[in-house]
């Protein structure tokens, strides 16, 4: 808990260097609440904070995680997409493979369904 304050307080205050390394601590805390602490770092105005937030995510394999991730997947920044089809991925479960491979296979329209669709389009 008071590694998660100190996490919390650099997140809020720090550089984005010291924000990144809070979130990664965060992610390697294995504090079920960091979850919660990290998600609205989804939506950060910096790529490489959202990057760090979506890796401690994945990290923390909290699967209340999946869908604000998944709503995460529309991001302008190809790098933020990137490291989320790699962090839908590490939960393997359906919901969130698929959504992955959506993003990544077809960040502007179609849905693909299973891997022979994205095999198709590629």
């Amino acid at each position: 808990m008071a590694k998660t304050s100190a996490a919390m307080a650099a997140i809020k205050a720090g550089d984005r260097t010291k924000r990144v390394e809070a979130i990664t601590s965060l992610g390697r805390s294995c504090e079920r609440e960091a979850s919660a602490l990290i998600i609205p770092l989804l939506r950060d105005d910096e790529p490489t904070v959202k990057i760090a937030a979506i890796e401690a995510l994945a990290q923390l394999g909290d699967r209340n995680s999946i869908e604000p991730l998944i709503e995460a997947i529309t991001d302008k920044d190809w790098r933020v997409r990137a490291a989320l089809g790699r962090a839908l991925c590490s939960f393997q479960i359906y919901q969130s493979n698929n959504a992955a491979l959506n993003a990544l296979a077809n960040p502007g329209g179609a849905e693909v369904k299973d891997e022979g669709d994205l095999r198709a389009r590629c």
